[in-house]
């Protein structure tokens, strides 16, 4: 049986490189059927393997399965790639190390060589594989970024390596900015940074309070300061007068 993953909304869409709000309306018009699990007062819904595969496989083959034969895909996919099963250790610790493990799980070829290819309705043969290794791509870039999720004594994700809070920067991102005036705004941060965020934010929407969407760096040009240079010099120019103070 292939691992049993379970992906949230927001997770699924970026696997699927769809926005949350598609694959919301696929589980409410019943495209798929998700696993709901109740933690506390909140309820969470699941999607695994085979409804990704299915997503991404339908989407593919629209022009050529009939809505039956969608139906019947997604049943041999569920029977053939696993449905969704409650079960796991769903605690922070528990999750973080079913990423860390599924990471190395997916890097290695056996993974795919594990699962079937071709799954046979009957009247036809339908190849999955191109779906199976777009899906099981980016699963591995879901799984490396959560495996490298670090955070701070305040509780806060920071960018691995790093001591800069991920919303910080998802948030300037948001508001417009290039991935250079980020860099520009923290010249300690490397590229892949950048990136690693727009996954991290994607898959982990922030609750609460917002980060500001502009950086100091860009509010100060906005305002045009950066015309006080030209008056008075740059900062690291400024320099005490000889003699100590006048008075």
């Amino acid at each position: 049986m292939p691992e049993a993953f379970e992906l949230t909304t927001p997770e699924a869409a970026f696997v699927l490189g769809k926005p949350a709000n598609d694959v919301k309306r696929a589980i409410d018009r019943g495209v798929v059927e998700a696993h709901r699990v109740v933690q506390g007062k909140t309820a969470h819904r699941y999607l695994g393997l085979a409804d990704l595969v299915y997503l991404k496989a339908s989407e593919r083959l629209a022009d050529k399965l009939t809505p039956d034969a969608r139906g019947d895909l997604y049943v041999r996919l569920r029977d053939r790639l696993g449905a969704m099963e409650q079960g796991g250790d769903r605690s922070p610790q528990g999750r973080l190390d079913f990423w860390r493990k599924a990471a190395g799980r997916l890097r290695g070829k056996s993974f795919i060589d594990g699962l079937p290819k071709r799954i046979e309705l009957g009247w036809a043969s339908v190849d999955i594989e191109p779906d199976l290794l777009a899906v099981s791509g980016r699963l591995l870039l879901l799984a490396e970024v959560k495996a490298d999720a670090e955070r701070n004594a305040a509780g806060e994700p920071v960018i691995p390596g790093t001591s800069i809070e991920a919303y910080r920067v998802a948030a300037l991102l948001e508001g417009g900015a290039s991935a250079e005036e980020v860099l520009h705004e923290h010249p300690e941060l490397a590229p892949e940074g950048v990136e690693w965020v727009r996954a991290y934010a994607a898959t982990h929407p922030k609750r609460g309070r917002p980060f500001p969407k502009k950086g100091l760096k860009r509010s100060v040009r906005n305002l045009g300061l950066e015309a006080l240079d030209e008056v008075l010099g740059p900062c690291d120019a400024w320099t005490e007068p000889e003699g100590g103070d006048a008075g």
